[in-house]
């Protein structure tokens, strides 16, 4: 079979699946708002116009079975859940946060639309919603600047990917007011993040909980020891890493 005869029945398979509608009527009131706007522009120095203005970075929207949309998506509100709300936390590559909040995308036609909605805060008539976790959030190594953002948007169904998606979320100690153990230690966090695998039809958590009330000194609080929400688990190996250990304190060794 010919290049061009697989790629046409490759194209009747897509047509025949049924295409989820990613718009959703309007925004969720316990999620917070981006107001983003469309761009045209795909040329490198396109970008790096966008970033010397240090009000937008340039995005993408990706949507299931659909084109993606490339946005202009303001930075402030980025900006401020990366180094006051801490909702994202240090993936991988060394420039860039993987995982973060639940957004109201609201998608204008130019920014001065998304402008003028997000000043009077409202929802604006001609704006398009989505619902959207920012999957991928790249920094400055220097000045830890937001420099682009991707976005995976949910459909109408609450469905991501049929297949799920894999996250990195943070991770928080809790209980450390009833451990009586930290009275001659303290508390060593090895890893602030944690992977982990969401199903299709989950909202992603925007962390995840370790228990240290009864964690004695000199052991340890591993990834089979967190207790995750309905539709979420660890990838393979995840149980077996190693997350928060209790050390003794080398003055009350001392006494």
């Amino acid at each position: 079979m010919s290049r061009a005869a697989v790629q046409r029945a490759a194209q009747q398979v897509r047509q025949a699946v049924p295409v989820p509608d990613c718009i959703v009527p309007g925004p969720h009131p316990a999620l917070s708002t981006l107001h983003a706007a469309r761009r045209t522009g795909m040329e490198k120095r396109d970008l790096r116009q966008l970033r010397r203005d240090k009000h937008v970075i340039p995005a993408v929207l990706q949507r299931y079975q659909q084109p993606d949309w490339y946005l202009v998506a303001p930075v402030a509100p980025l900006r401020r859940d990366v180094h006051h709300s801490r909702r994202f936390v240090w993936g991988g590559a060394p420039n860039s946060l993987l995982s973060g909040p639940l957004y109201n995308l609201a998608v204008h036609a130019s920014m001065a639309e998304a402008e003028e909605a997000a000043a009077q805060e409202a929802p604006g008539d001609k704006a398009v919603w989505f619902h959207a976790v920012a999957r991928q959030l790249q920094l400055h190594p220097v000045s830890e600047e937001p420099l682009h953002v991707g976005f995976y948007a949910y459909d109408r169904t609450g469905v991501i990917h049929p297949n799920g998606v894999r996250l990195r979320v943070p991770l928080r100690a809790v209980g450390m007011e009833k451990n009586e153990a930290l009275r001659f230690g303290y508390i060593n966090q090895l890893a602030w993040s944690v992977e982990i695998l969401v199903a299709h039809d989950v909202v992603p958590p925007t962390h995840l909980e370790a228990d240290v009330s009864a964690l004695a000194i000199h052991r340890s609080c591993y990834g089979r020891d967190i207790a995750c929400p309905p539709g979420v688990r660890l990838p393979p190996g995840g149980d077996a890493q190693q997350l928060i250990k209790i050390c003794r304190d080398r003055r009350a060794h001392e006494l």
